[in-house]
């Protein structure tokens, strides 16, 4: 629930918010978002380093498959499909394709799609949203060279597998479709 919403509530004023209006207006809000988004790509520079791109949008394409049909069914036990296309698009592009395609499988947001990650934006952005791990990646290569950074990877994505193994938040992956269905 919003601040906003909270307040509203507690003046006993919710009644004059109709939410299918403020749905309608978040909707319109995040259409304009993707196409300035979209619209902001610079077609020269893709020319320029059009070699390099492919090479890295390979990997991407193959970590973010392994990402959405193996890792999110087991991670996600709840709208996992929905939770799964909103990190496929903000890890492949921006957070306003995510959301176009969330608004693509689930038009009226009516999933945990959006509120999930709303919820955890705030706490993953500063760090993996081009901030601090970005920033220290290509430092920690020029030091210790791209093998041991990484296998350093590989290990924190193990270790936090493991983690979310031990704290219960791993599922089998029966149970994730079952879930779905």
């Amino acid at each position: 629930m919003s601040i906003v919403n909270r307040v509203l509530c507690a003046l006993k004023l919710q009644k004059y918010v109709d939410a299918r209006t403020l749905s309608r207006i978040s909707g319109v809000c995040l259409d304009f978002l993707v196409v300035a988004a979209v619209s902001s790509i610079r077609l020269d520079v893709i020319v320029d380093h059009a070699m390099s791109m492919l090479l890295i949008s390979i990997a991407a394409l193959a970590s973010m498959l392994f990402y959405f049909y193996w890792l999110a069914p087991r991670g996600f036990s709840e709208d996992w499909f929905e939770q799964a296309i909103v990190h496929f698009g903000v890890n492949t592009g921006v957070t306003a394709v995510g959301f176009m395609l969330l608004r693509v499988v689930d038009p009226d947001l009516e999933t945990l799609g959006s509120k999930a990650y709303a919820i955890q934006a705030p706490f993953t952005s500063p760090l993996f949203g081009g901030d601090i791990v970005t920033a220290l990646i290509p430092m920690a290569i020029a030091t210790y060279g791209n093998v041991k950074v990484g296998l350093v990877s590989l290990a924190i994505f193990a270790a936090c597998i493991l983690i979310a193994m031990l704290l219960g938040c791993w599922h089998k992956p029966d149970r994730a479709y079952k879930n779905q269905k």
